[in-house]
Parts: structure tokens; sequence; C-alpha cells
């Protein structure tokens, strides 16, 4: 296994949301890879997770609870990062934004984040464009259309239209812009919807 560290950041809290931003960068810029390994936290075992490599072929492994691997005792990448923070430490950064542009610069520096291993993988990749690399990551939930013809989705009310009552539809929005939404109706319609202006756009 490589130890080159293909995206990361840093945040004040460990939220499903980072876990999925990093996936989604490291995925665009290094393509989808046949295995992923996850630890055992509550951030890493969202259902998303499953269903996203699903979608991609990508084989799920996931740590077993207080696994040293998923810990950071097992050295390797933990060790690269320990020493960032070292060299961090003679110039502290005055923003969490400034450590996280200092620590992308860092991993494209190939003496601190070694490439070699990775590089020297003779495996075809596979990359997804853009475009369709989104829409795998789109979440995807399903709501009941009440008998007036409208469904709740986070606590606000989205009119569907009386002909779909007692239906199921499916609503798919992006992690980071769930005011933007899909929502997918039987027979194969679908109605686009800004939270903010409440504007729909039936196709």
């Amino acid at each position: 296994a490589t130890q080159c560290i293909l995206w990361g950041g840093f945040s004040h809290h460990l939220e499903p949301e980072l876990v999925e931003r990093v996936l989604h960068m490291a995925l665009r810029r290094f393509g989808v890879p046949r295995r992923i390994y996850l630890g055992a936290g509550c951030p890493y075992r969202k259902r998303w997770t499953k269903q996203v490599c699903g979608r991609m072929g990508i084989h799920l492994l996931r740590a077993a609870p207080r696994s040293s691997r998923c810990e950071g005792r097992a050295g390797g990448p933990e060790v690269l990062v320990e020493q960032f923070l070292v060299d961090l430490a003679q110039q502290p950064p005055d923003t969490l934004e400034e450590l996280n542009c200092r620590f992308h610069a860092w991993l494209e520096t190939p003496s601190e984040n070694p490439r070699q291993g990775y590089d020297n993988d003779r495996t075809p990749l596979r990359f997804l464009d853009e475009g369709m690399l989104r829409r795998m990551f789109l979440h995807c939930d399903v709501r009941k259309v009440d008998k007036g013809g409208w469904m709740s989705f986070q606590g606000e009310k989205y009119q569907v239209g009386g002909a779909y009552a007692g239906q199921e539809v499916r609503v798919k929005y992006e992690a980071e812009h769930p005011e933007e939404l899909t929502i997918e109706l039987p027979g194969g319609m679908s109605i686009h919807i800004q939270r903010d202006s409440k504007a729909t756009d039936v196709s």
C-alpha cells in the first residue's frame, strides 16, 4: 500500500459532510479506486457511504471498532501529518482556512507527501467526468406525499401535486447544497426546486 495522502483537511468538528468532501476531491483528482477502507466512527458509518460506493462499484471495507488502524496508531500517513504539524508550529496559521491552504500546498510537495508507490502502480485509473461524479454523490431520501399533495423535507413543506397524494417520491440533493432539490415523481417526471426562491421547474 502506498503512503501517499490523496486529499484531506482540518476542521473544528468531524462531520459526515467533511468525509464526503474529502472523498469527492480525492476521486476527482485521482480516479475511482477498487476498494475504500473507512474508519469505525459515526461520520464514516452513514448509509450514504455504502450507497455511493455501490453506485461506483467500489468495494467498501470498514475497520473493526477500536481498531488501531483507524485510530491513527498504525503509522504511515499519520506520521506524515504529524511532521507537517511540527513544521507548521514554526509559523502557526491565523485561521482554519490558512491552515487548510498550507496543508493542501504541502500535499502537492513530492518530498513531503511521497507518491512514488502510487505513481508506479500500473493499474489503469478510472475517472468520471464532473457531472457524473456529482450525480454519484447525490443524497436520496424518500418522502410520502400527503392528501393535500404536499411533502415535508428538513422542516419545510413543498407542493408536489394532488395527483401524487399517498405516493412516495425521491428527493435528491447535494449535502453541501440542500437548498437545491430534485424531486423525482412516479412516472419519470422531476421537479427542480431552489428552496430560497421556492421556484420550480418541471421536466
